[in-house]
């Protein structure tokens, strides 16, 4: 109610009202839909739109308000029930992804500043895990083999543990990693670096591939004088999106569906077809079709 008195307060003073205070009576369905509409965060991701998740948060709160205020007589409409303010529709999800050159400058970045915390990032991005996850695995959930694998197993939910394979390349960084520290089966691998340490370096490297917050970036534009982007133009790249980027490079190299599944440790396939669209075409797709078009004929005649 207080953010919603200062943005009416902010509109009186762009009409040039001076010293307007805020009324129950600025409870208007016209009023609140533009508020709404308009609803920025003000946290870390400072200037850029909200979700429709908050602002149904806000409409909600505000509407718990005026419920009562119209019980009590104090309002006489009602901005939802009666003003028809619908709550805001939620954004498909979003998958975020990494071309080959920003992959590679991301990973660049870190091996610059922080090259303890290589192989913490090149296990995120390469086998669909989460921080914690990658965090709390052991030396002996490794297997360093023909091909490495390394086992997680999910604490928050009931899915089978999962053996996810890792490439050779970033294989021979991890046991450089557990030999530079002398680490034991038991040890756990990353158990000498801090969480807020990973957490600054992927801000760090982020934006150096232009994928920072609103306020990450617009510091970058001013420290190498270039204009700052608008707030419409900022795709954000979180820590947790590299779980998804992981699952976006399996599906485009044509792994199955259901291995990718098993690899990210979905309890059921319907989750994992939000990465279906990113799978390459099948050229055996071509005669069932062809053979398709043959079987209908033969029906229509």
């Amino acid at each position: 109610m207080y953010r919603y008195a200062d943005w009416v307060e902010a509109e009186a003073a762009r009409r040039g009202i001076a010293d307007y205070v805020a009324t129950i009576d600025d409870l208007t369905p016209e009023q609140l839909t533009r508020y709404l509409t308009t609803l920025r965060s003000v946290g870390h991701h400072r200037g850029a739109p909200c979700s429709a998740a908050t602002k149904n948060r806000n409409r909600a709160s505000l509407g718990g308000l005026a419920s009562r205020l119209v019980q009590r007589g104090l309002l006489q409409k009602h901005f939802i029930k009666d003003g028809g303010v619908g709550p805001f529709q939620e954004a498909p999800p979003r998958l975020p992804d990494l071309t080959p050159e920003e992959r590679a400058a991301y990973l660049a970045d870190i091996e610059r500043r922080t090259p303890e915390l290589l192989p913490v990032f090149q296990l995120l991005i390469n086998t669909g895990a989460d921080i914690g996850e990658v965090l709390s695995r052991r030396v002996r959930d490794v297997s360093f083999g023909p091909l490495c694998r390394v086992d997680y197993r999910r604490t928050k939910t009931a899915t089978m543990p999962r053996r996810v394979p890792l490439h050779d390349e970033h294989a021979a960084t991890l046991r450089e990693h557990i030999e530079k520290y002398k680490l034991k089966p038991a040890d756990k691998l990353f158990g000498m670096l801090r969480r807020g340490w990973i957490s600054n370096s992927h801000e760090a490297a982020r934006v150096v591939i232009g994928r920072g917050t609103l306020r990450e970036m617009t510091m970058a534009a001013a420290r190498t004088g270039v204009p700052a982007p608008a707030p419409d133009e900022i795709d954000v790249l979180r820590i947790k999106d590299l779980r998804h980027v992981s699952a976006i490079t399996w599906a485009r190299a044509g792994v199955r569906l259901e291995r990718i599944s098993d690899w990210l440790g979905h309890a059921t396939i319907q989750m994992t077809r939000i990465y279906a669209r990113f799978m390459p075409d099948d050229d055996y797709d071509t005669p069932l079709i062809e053979r398709a078009k043959v079987v209908s004929s033969a029906k229509a005649r």
